[in-house]
């Protein structure tokens, strides 16, 4: 149970620095272009703000489960699942975070260049969210 332990806190090490790194992304091109569209700041500021609130609600609840051995059991317990892990691999959820990931900074750094195509990112994370969201609920009820 230590190692699973361990294995949580370095996706949340994970999570922040992925959080932190946008951060920087964002802020370093917002230093080197200098003056930014209102849209350009909006975006941004809003992107880091939700990347950092959701890192910060994902360590609540990381710690929450860790003060509480029964959800600690149970987390454990859905992670070795076969049915978990089937239904993982089926919605491929280790490439669509990393790939939700890229596409998110490639929208920070393209609201500094165009418009259009960062609304196309947005709405393509969206799309990739959908879809997931649908197989998960397919495959729990099929598995």
């Amino acid at each position: 149970m230590e190692k699973f332990k361990k294995d949580l806190a370095a996706k949340m090490f994970l999570l922040w620095l992925a959080a932190l790194a946008a951060n920087t992304v964002y802020w370093v091109f917002s230093a080197v272009k200098g003056n930014t569209s209102d849209y350009t700041r909006g975006f941004g500021s809003g992107l880091c703000a939700v990347l950092i609130v959701y890192a910060i609600v994902m360590s609540f609840r990381l710690y929450m489960i860790k003060i509480d051995e029964k959800k600690l059991e149970e987390l454990y317990r859905k992670s070795t699942d076969e049915r978990y892990a089937l239904i993982r691999e089926k919605t491929a959820s280790g490439s669509f975070t990393v790939s939700a990931f890229i596409i998110c900074l490639g929208a920070i750094v393209s609201s500094f260049f165009s418009a259009e195509i960062t609304i196309v990112l947005t709405i393509v994370v969206g799309v990739m969210t959908v879809c997931k969201l649908c197989f998960k609920f397919y495959y729990e009820r099929k598995y």
